[in-house]
């Protein structure tokens, strides 16, 4: 449960705010609105839609659930991503809600056709932003994305190739788009 993409996205945007050493005027307010949109909502979705017997498993393991599920993803992360901006948040905060909702985005068009891990993207997007701001722990780092992609492997949730792609999409739509517009 610790390693759910849901509680990944709060630590990263926690480290950002209170363990990255940038200056953010009010990273109580820029955590909140991120762990909001990001964990919070998604969360009550969840609990609605199962409560409703529109979704069957928490993980959200048919295709035609987790497109659904995906879809409020991107809708919160697009929000999240106006409210960070409108309200004057750090750019690195908003910048990696903005990757957040482009990952989902992603995603949810993947998933139209093939099955990939939201664990493994949500882990490497993370790791790509702590590079990219000079504040990781590498081996910690490679083992959490070890730890991640092996157990989506051993619980048969994923292929290989499935948590390696998620992987490379997570590093490359965080790392790219962070340098370009928000670093």
């Amino acid at each position: 449960m610790i390693l759910n993409p849901l509680f990944l996205s709060i630590y990263g945007f926690f480290i950002i705010a209170y363990k990255a050493n940038l200056e953010i005027n009010n990273p109580s307010k820029d955590f909140g609105i991120s762990a909001f949109f990001i964990a919070f909502l998604p969360l009550i979705t969840v609990y609605i839609l199962m409560k409703n017997k529109m979704l069957s498993d928490v993980y959200a393991s048919d295709q035609f659930e987790r497109k659904k599920v995906m879809i409020f993803g991107v809708v919160y992360c697009f929000l999240g991503f106006i409210s960070l901006k409108t309200l004057n948040s750090h750019s690195l905060i908003a910048g990696q809600m903005f990757c957040s909702f482009l990952n989902a985005m992603i995603l949810w068009i993947i998933t139209y056709f093939w099955k990939i891990s939201i664990h493994s993207t949500g882990i490497s997007s993370i790791f790509s932003m702590l590079i990219l701001i000079n504040h990781y722990n590498i081996p910690l780092m490679f083992l959490l994305v070890f730890c991640v992609s092996l157990s989506r492997i051993v619980l048969k949730a994923h292929t290989p190739l499935q948590i390696i792609a998620g992987l490379i999409i997570g590093f490359i739509f965080t790392a790219i788009p962070l340098k370009l517009f928000f670093i």
